[in-house]
């Protein structure tokens, strides 16, 4: 019988929301997120906004003068800007010499064939209708009234690191006055790449998304604490059921341990102690017996072997069989008794084995063995022996006795035929004595111990047309929780 309690798993509470370590992260990867878009994005459109603010070109020189203006082709510039200067002769006189000092542009790599060693020297009358390649070479004299301009190529070196760049100069020219010089500065400008472009966009982006998620994730806020609730009220429930389950599961297993406990030791200690203690003396004799032993030793044999069959008949009649904690348990044991049983049937005789069973005791001694051997019912009294003279029974029972240790001496000397029925003995002492201990677990506060490795080795010695009682071992084996 399987008395075995199902196990009732306790539910785990739900976990808030704030605890999980999934939420945890996506609520700080989208705070992170929120606080680098706006970070970002202020930083472009307060650069950009400074950009756009700057005040146009101003002439930095006295108006009757040579004067020069200089820009960027473009406001947000990418990795190539084209330097304009524009030379106006606002004098009365014509200028004379007119080239470049010097030109500074910080941040940036002079690039093209437009520059000179002074500056840049491509001309074009039409600044903004770049169409033909531009004319190469700044002419030296700017008359009255005349204005010119040049350009040339300009490449971030690197350095700008979103900085705003500027470029300036100095030029000189002679007239009726004599050396002259003036300065031109290009007003600063915003360097913004395509990848500035691009995070701005994200920025801005992220931005347009929390406005639609903070709705959203307030919304959500809402209907998980209403749904954490009704999940509360939920487990409360499933809780309350449960411990009303456990608690009826309780009851019927210390009312089953109540009336199996004085069952199971009654038969541990009845039955199932002595017929472990006479398979350990069985497969004791039986592991040493040899062809040429002495007749004492195939005798032995003979009253070991006897006695274990004989408790296991006296079992059967006093309580039906095994009864475990486990219904594979008792299958198990069964199926390696009649195994056993039946090839001592075939190989010892079933009248002669019959009739001594009928003789000898459950906890018949050895002695007592050796007088019916001798064919003596009683002792070794001479009024003893003269009994077993007129006693036929006595005489039918050493007859009997004779004859089954004649065929245990053949069975044990073909092929050791005997011998390959030990494992099935083996198998048999680890399952009795693993689970005629189970019931007193609760008593001793641990699990009985379970001989795993000699389970295997006589698992692994059983004759091979015994392939089913093999897998119905191994099936035995998964149940013992170890």
């Amino acid at each position: 019988m399987n008395n075995t309690p199902a196990s009732h798993g306790k539910p785990a509470p739900p976990k808030p929301f704030y605890k999980q370590p999934a939420w945890i992260i996506i609520a700080a990867a989208a705070l992170i997120l929120i606080l680098w878009a706006n970070a970002w994005t202020a930083w472009y459109e307060q650069s950009t906004t400074a950009s756009e603010s700057l005040a146009p070109p101003k002439i930095v020189s006295p108006e009757k003068s040579v004067v020069a203006i200089a820009w960027l082709e473009q406001e947000s510039i990418e990795s190539r800007v084209r330097l304009w200067v524009l030379f106006e002769n606002r004098s009365d006189t014509d200028a004379l010499g007119l080239r470049f000092l010097t030109v500074q542009t910080p941040g940036y790599s002079r690039v093209g064939n437009c520059w000179t060693a002074e500056g840049p020297a491509c001309i074009s009358p039409v600044p903004h209708l770049l169409k033909q390649p531009l004319p190469k070479g700044q002419p030296s004299t700017l008359k009255k009234g005349q204005t010119v301009s040049v350009s040339a190529l300009l490449e971030e070196s690197g350095t700008a690191e979103n900085g705003p760049l500027a470029a300036s100069g100095f030029f000189t020219w002679r007239d009726s006055q004599g050396e002259l010089e003036n300065a031109f500065v290009v007003p600063a400008v915003q360097a913004v790449s395509r990848f500035d472009w691009l995070w701005f966009g994200l920025g801005k982006s992220v931005l347009f998304l929390k406005d639609l998620l903070v709705p959203a994730a307030l919304a959500y806020l809402g209907w998980y604490l209403q749904h954490r609730d009704k999940q509360r009220d939920e487990h409360a429930a499933t809780e309350k059921e449960s411990k009303a389950e456990r608690e009826k599961e309780q009851a019927r297993i210390r009312e089953t341990w109540n009336l199996m406990l004085p069952k199971s030791h009654a038969n541990a200690e009845r039955h199932y102690m002595p017929v472990a203690a006479a398979i350990a003396d069985l497969l004791s004799a039986g592991r040493k017996i040899r062809k040429d032993s002495a007749d004492e030793e195939w005798q032995l044999l003979l009253w070991r072997q006897l006695r274990f069959v004989r408790l296991m008949r006296n079992l059967a009649l006093s309580i039906g069989g095994f009864y475990f904690r486990s219904l594979v348990g008792e299958e198990a044991a069964g199926r390696c008794w009649d195994r056993f049983l039946n090839q001592t049937r075939d190989r010892l005789g079933i009248e002669d084995l019959e009739r001594v069973l009928e003789a000898i005791e459950p906890h018949e001694s050895f002695a007592a063995f050796k007088d019916k051997l001798a064919g003596r019912s009683v002792g070794a009294s001479l009024q003893g022996f003269a009994r077993s003279i007129l006693d036929p029974s006595s005489r039918e029972v050493a007859k009997a006795l004779a004859q089954l240790d004649t065929n245990l001496r053949c069975w044990a000397g073909v092929e050791r035929g005997f011998q390959r029925n030990l494992p099935l003995l083996e198998l048999l002492y680890v399952i009795l004595s693993y689970e005629m201990n189970r019931p007193y677990e609760i008593w001793y506060g641990t699990q009985a111990p379970f001989e795993r490795e000699a389970f295997w080795i006589a698992l692994e010695q059983l004759e091979l047309e015994l392939e089913t009682l093999q897998r119905y071992m191994e099936l035995y084996l998964e149940t013992v929780k170890q």
